[in-house]
């Protein structure tokens, strides 16, 4: 095994990049080969750490280096000449007036905050960039406390400033901010806190800086000589280190940067985020017991070097605004509590589970709050059936030929089965007002007896089990490379019983223009890709107005004239009959917009249809009446609005009700 590259560097494991760099831009200039001519190995030390440090300087490079070692460093190294690394190398690295962002930096400190900021995106080989250098320091240090002053290297953070849109060196850009967030808290004040040992002289600056900008909490601090104990206790393993002490006994540790603005923006997310706190191993196993009563836990395992987990924990506190109050967040840092996450087997993170009753639900998906809340909310309300041994038995094996199917065998471990796990519960969410169809899961690493029974040997695998078949003896396997939840819906629409008619010249003119009910009529054409896409959401909107209103499709490839006379000119195209006639084509659910091109936009709702003609509504019969009022403009459940999309350029949007998201403890608990 080769030498460790954090020791070859001389820097410690959690170091951040700017540390990393400063370290290797004196090691560099001491060891490069220019200026030791003299030493035969002066080549080979200076690659070495050349390669030490272009691994832990790139954030993948650096995990993959944690979790394997040398295989996962780069192959080849960069070389510069000497001048380079004492001229060029990191312009502002030793300025602490102007501060150094990386990505996870920019998108923490910049992106995600109030702060008015004043940057520089530069090139160290620019001559440009040089000469505006003093003048960049000295404008820092003027506008210190008023204007935050930061720096972004485009060489080292190419992708950040191809986000940004930066073309040439040097580049100035402001990020304006409405400077008007204020900490909403509960009548509890809370702390922030500053452990140290030694000289304060720089920290008790910040602490004066914090205690204007912090106007709605208490700011102290601790010195960790003399009380030892409470830091033990605390966990504190690093100094100076921020703390925010919340309403309700938690708190949180701050991971980010340590200037004024930084720390002040962490306390303002944290102090109001009174549901998340820091877990210790006896705490979590208290948290375990007290998921048996209503209490819920989502509990994040993560690394302070992992830019992933950093990115996570202010989602987490956001989250933690839309729950409900028996909805507790905690994080452990596995850094401090290694043996806890080696017992619960944590192989990776950001690890993030929510413990429900005895039920464990990993979160996969995209690390943003809503994504989090959602995931919350499908868990608790069964968006997927969880399937047990027993379940299994009771459900599927024993499965009345009026019930579909849909399962889905996974591992844990599996990648495949981790991506799908999102797209599983959207699916589920699609499907949910078909009658008589239930989406399941079976965890093939807890439930082996089931997987083996059914002979399951490759993960995701997904049977159905149809209509008009019992038990499992008949299934189909979707084969699909595709698995989105798109995909899925349109496989699963080939099993369904439809309660479309299809229609032809005569049936149209017998049923629909001289029938007394009303009839909703899909003109498509089979090679239009929009009519694909719209077909099985005519199909659930038939379903659910069955007993109301009659449904058909017509091929307009096949019967033109017909088409033609009833005036479509795209597809697909939705028109509603009211009353019999010889002559009136009915009515066409308008779209927002039709393009020439044939191609749907974001449609109107029906809803919407029923309010832009009121005066229309004296006209129509008594089912026609019923029709809109009833079905249409129905009172649902507190917190959701009833809406029924007629066209639709995605799958997604069914004729269901739509749930408007507040606050969690709104859904019917």
């Amino acid at each position: 095994m080769g030498e460790d590259y954090y020791s070859l560097l001389g820097v410690r494991r959690d170091a951040n990049k700017k540390e990393i760099r400063q370290t290797y831009k004196k090691l560099a200039v001491t060891l490069h080969p220019d200026k030791n001519q003299d030493d035969p190995d002066a080549h080979e030390k200076f690659l070495s750490i050349t390669k030490a440090y272009e691994t832990l300087k790139d954030d993948e490079l650096r995990k993959k280096y944690d979790l394997y070692g040398e295989e996962g460093a780069p192959k080849h190294q960069s070389y510069h000449s000497w001048s380079f690394y004492q001229e060029n190398f990191g312009i502002y690295d030793d300025d602490p007036e102007v501060i150094t962002l990386d990505t996870l930096d920019f998108e923490q400190s910049v992106l995600s905050t109030d702060t008015l900021w004043f940057i520089n995106f530069y090139s160290p080989i620019c001559s440009h960039c040089h000469e505006m250098a003093p003048e960049w320091r000295k404008m820092a240090w003027e506008l210190e406390g008023v204007v935050r002053i930061g720096a972004v290297n485009c060489v080292d953070e190419w992708n950040l400033c191809n986000t940004e849109h930066i073309a040439s060196y040097p580049t100035l850009k402001i990020y304006p901010s409405d400077m008007r967030t204020q900490l909403l808290l509960g009548s509890s004040t809370p702390w922030l806190i500053l452990f140290y040992v030694g000289s304060t002289v720089k920290e008790d600056l910040e602490l004066k800086k914090l205690s204007v900008l912090l106007f709605n909490m208490h700011v102290g601090k601790v010195n960790c000589a003399k009380l030892l104990s409470i830091c033990l206790d605390l966990n504190v393993n690093r100094y100076p280190l921020f703390a925010v002490f919340k309403q309700g006994g938690g708190y949180e540790i701050h991971h980010g940067k340590e200037s004024a603005h930084d720390v002040a923006n962490f306390a303002k997310e944290s102090g109001a985020a009174i549901n998340v706190r820091i877990l210790t191993p006896k705490e979590y196993y208290l948290a375990r017991n007290q998921v048996k009563s209503n209490d819920l836990w989502i509990i994040d395992f993560f690394a302070p070097w992992c830019p992933p987990c950093l990115r996570l924990l202010p989602e987490l506190r956001k989250a933690s605004r839309h729950l409900g109050a028996n909805v507790n967040i905690g994080t452990i840092d596995c850094t401090v509590h290694s043996e806890l996450c080696r017992q619960l087997s944590i192989q990776s993170y950001p690890t993030t589970i929510l413990y429900n009753h005895t039920d464990e639900h990993l979160f996969y998906g995209d690390h943003k709050a809503n994504n989090i809340v959602e995931f919350v909310y499908d868990i608790l309300n069964h968006t997927v059936i969880r399937l047990t041994e027993y379940d299994f038995s009771s459900m599927i094996s024993e499965k009345p030929s009026n019930e579909l199917w849909l399962v889905n065998y996974f591992a844990p471990w599996c990648y495949s089965c981790k991506a799908l796990t999102p797209e599983w519960r959207h699916l589920a969410k699609m499907a949910r007002d078909l009658p008589n169809v239930y989406i399941g899961e079976v965890n093939c690493e807890k439930e082996s007896i089931v997987c083996m029974g059914q002979g399951i040997r490759a993960y995701p695998s997904i049977r159905l089990y149809p209509f008009d078949s019992k038990g499992v003896s008949t299934f189909a396997i979707y084969s699909g490379y595709t698995k989105t939840a798109r995909s899925l819906f349109h496989w699963l629409f080939n099993f369904l019983p439809s309660p479309v008619l299809e229609l032809n010249p005569s049936t149209f003119n017998d049923h629909v223009m001289m029938d007394k009910d009303v009839w909703l009529v899909d003109f498509y054409a089979p090679w239009c890709g929009h009519c694909v896409e719209f077909a099985p959401v005519f199909h659930v909107i038939a379903q659910n107005l069955q007993g109301v209103v009659k449904t058909g499709n017509l091929d307009c490839d096949k019967y033109v004239d017909l088409c033609h006379k009833a005036g479509i000119t795209g597809y697909p195209t939705v028109k509603l009959f009211l009353k019999p006639s010889k002559f009136s084509y009915g009515d066409e659910i308008p779209n927002a917009s039709r393009r020439t091109d044939h191609t749907c936009s974001r449609p109107k709702s029906f809803q919407s249809y029923a309010e832009d003609v009121p005066r229309r509504l004296t006209d129509f019969t008594p089912p026609s009446r019923k029709f809109f009022r009833s079905e249409l403009y129905r009172p649902t459940r507190r917190g959701e609005i009833n809406v029924h999309w007629l066209t639709s350029c995605d799958t997604s949007i069914l004729p269901v009700t739509v749930s408007v998201t507040p606050a969690f403890d709104t859904y019917g608990r």
